[in-house]
């Protein structure tokens, strides 16, 4: 099983995923907002409660039905979601992809580069800037510092950043696995 998460218009990139997004667009199987970690319940268009916002407000926040259970997914792609999220939405949904994930199971990850202005903070919407050293604050080292979970990830893949040098280093890539020794 396989997780795109914030697809939005290009959830046909990925078509062997699941896609999950806060938009109801073609090919998004899961209309949900990420700050509340992942889907605990699918919301479609048949529902009648006027749309996600509507639907949010129905809910059981603290509720322990899940739509992934526990080491499930095989692979999670984020790309260019993360830095849409509240810092609180973003470690809630941190460690429920911690949770879904098999011990093998891998996080790719994409983010604009914080060192990159532009890329990071040209576009409204975003709330948070990422750094290639963002994601190892996630690893038992990281957190032995900084314990604000239980919850370590090892690094697979460095954070790689991407783009056309000199001026064009816009993108972040690193890839994890949650550490459940």
């Amino acid at each position: 099983m396989k997780i795109d998460l914030g697809s939005g218009c290009q959830a046909g990139e990925v078509p062997d995923y699941i896609h999950i997004d806060i938009m109801d667009l073609p090919d998004i199987e899961y209309v949900w907002d990420l700050n509340m970690g992942l889907p605990k319940r699918t919301w479609s268009k048949s529902d009648k409660v006027g749309g996600i916002g509507e639907y949010a407000k129905n809910w059981t926040q603290n509720g322990s039905y899940k739509v992934f259970e526990d080491n499930t997914v095989d692979e999670i792609r984020s790309h260019h979601c993360f830095e849409h999220l509240t810092v609180e939405g973003f470690m809630k949904l941190m460690d429920e992809l911690w949770d879904a994930l098999k011990p093998d199971g891998i996080l790719k990850v994409y983010v604009p580069n914080a060192e990159c202005p532009r890329a990071a903070w040209g576009d409204p919407t975003h709330r948070k800037a990422f750094s290639t050293i963002t994601f190892s604050y996630f690893t038992r080292g990281g957190l032995s510092g900084h314990p604000y979970t239980n919850k370590a990830w090892e690094i697979v893949e460095e954070p790689e950043v991407r783009g056309t040098p000199p001026d064009d280093l816009w993108e972040i890539y690193c890839s994890m696995r949650p550490d459940k020794r």
